[in-house]
């Protein structure tokens, strides 16, 4: 974390993600505790929660993943995502992911030397999260919202 003269800097690099799902296995996790009637909503009433966590204006966040590498098997069946780098981005307005290749193979058969039946590769991925919304996004739900003269419209 840094101090400028305009506000706090946060800068955070990590290693690659890795993530190995086995659903199978979570299933059989999940049934037994379903078997148990545990009741946990009586605990949590009149509880609520904000996402809205107030935010200084002045700090900006960039974040770096090294990439992330998921892996989700069911039964005899899986799938693999590799992404290159994932770079976020906090701003007074925004929140900014980019990902500039992703690549998303299956299903596989547990056999590594055939080729899966789909192979999806992905590139230049952004997503943008507007705290509130622009001038253009305002006028384009306003002429969304307008009645039109014209008898073919609508």
């Amino acid at each position: 974390m840094k101090a400028t003269a305009h506000g706090a800097e946060i800068d955070l690099n990590t290693l690659p993600f890795v993530l190995s799902a086995d659903l199978a296995r979570l299933n059989q996790t999940l049934e037994s505790f379903a078997h148990t009637r545990c009741e946990v909503r009586g605990a949590c009433e009149g509880q609520t929660g904000h996402l809205n966590s107030p935010r200084s204006d002045s700090t900006k966040t960039n974040i770096r993943i090294g990439g992330a590498l998921v892996d989700v098997r069911y039964m005899a069946y899986g799938f693999l995502l590799r992404t290159s780098a994932i770079k976020m981005v906090g701003r007074e307005r925004l929140i900014a992911v980019q990902i500039d290749t992703a690549k998303l193979a299956g299903p596989n058969l547990g056999i590594t030397d055939i080729e899966p039946a789909i192979s999806l590769s992905l590139q230049n991925l952004s997503m943008k999260y507007l705290f509130a919304p622009e001038e253009h996004d305002l006028s384009r739900m306003i002429a969304l919202l307008t009645p039109s003269n014209d008898k073919f419209e609508g």
